[in-house]
């Protein structure tokens, strides 16, 4: 008897097999499809990374074009006086040498200094300034790469995974990408006139300067935070919360 004979005599059991064999494909395309999504998340560090290197070299470029002149010393100052709550006008004309003189502008910045939950908030500030001021880098400017468009495409196919925590980890390394490329904007043209800046402050400059450069900085601290979200989710953590989106 063939198959098709064997069918037509036991038509209710043919139909079971035909609804077994169309769930197991379904169950094995979502199994597949759910291997391949576990699989891409482990690219989510490398593609941010890859970013933030990108934008790096665009900032890098982007400081190489600023010239010092007026116009810089006065958006500076506005920055300053905007941002860190210092009038430099105060100190004009004065020995910024002078230890008493620095003594002074110290304890002044200690009384309205961020504590360490505030600096995230300034740094945002201060780039955002620059990028008002022609000084910093938008987003738009960056997706003229086509390897840094590519990246960005990419990070938004495999960073739908169903976890809020992993979502909220990528999005404060792409604010990273942001706030630092052009935090480091600052700081490169700030050092081409290391002689009016104190030791301490160029010290402060360079160390950032190199630890972007290194990736040992905020980024680097970032991406390891969301390396331990995506560890958490891929090993089942019952404290993940769903991501809705």
């Amino acid at each position: 008897m063939g198959i098709a004979e064997w069918a037509e005599l036991h038509p209710s059991l043919s139909l079971g097999i035909i609804m077994g064999i169309v769930g197991l494909v379904v169950a094995i395309l979502i199994i597949r499809d759910a291997r391949k999504r576990l699989k891409g998340i482990y690219e989510i560090e490398d593609i941010l990374l890859s970013m933030f290197n990108l934008a790096l070299g665009k900032a890098k470029a982007k400081a190489q074009t600023i010239k010092l002149d007026v116009r810089w010393a006065t958006v500076m100052k506005e920055i300053i006086k905007d941002i860190a709550g210092i009038d430099a006008t105060t100190y004009v004309g004065k020995d910024m040498k002078d230890r008493r003189e620095i003594a002074k502008i110290d304890r002044k910045v200690r009384k309205i200094a961020p504590t360490d939950e505030d600096v995230p908030s300034v740094m945002k500030l201060i780039a955002s300034a620059m990028v008002n001021n022609g000084y910093g880098i938008e987003e738009k400017e960056l997706e003229e790469n086509g390897e840094y468009e590519k990246s960005k495409q990419r990070l938004e196919i495999v960073r739908k995974v169903p976890s809020n925590q992993i979502n909220d980890a990528i999005n404060k390394c792409l604010d990273y990408i942001y706030t630092l490329s052009n935090i480091y904007i600052y700081h490169l043209s700030r050092i081409k006139e290391p002689e009016r800046l104190s030791q301490q402050t160029l010290a402060v400059m360079r160390n950032f300067i190199r630890d972007q450069e290194n990736n040992t900085g905020d980024m680097s601290k970032c991406l390891t935070e969301l390396r331990i979200e995506i560890n958490k989710f891929t090993k089942g953590d019952r404290s993940a919360k769903p991501n809705q989106v």
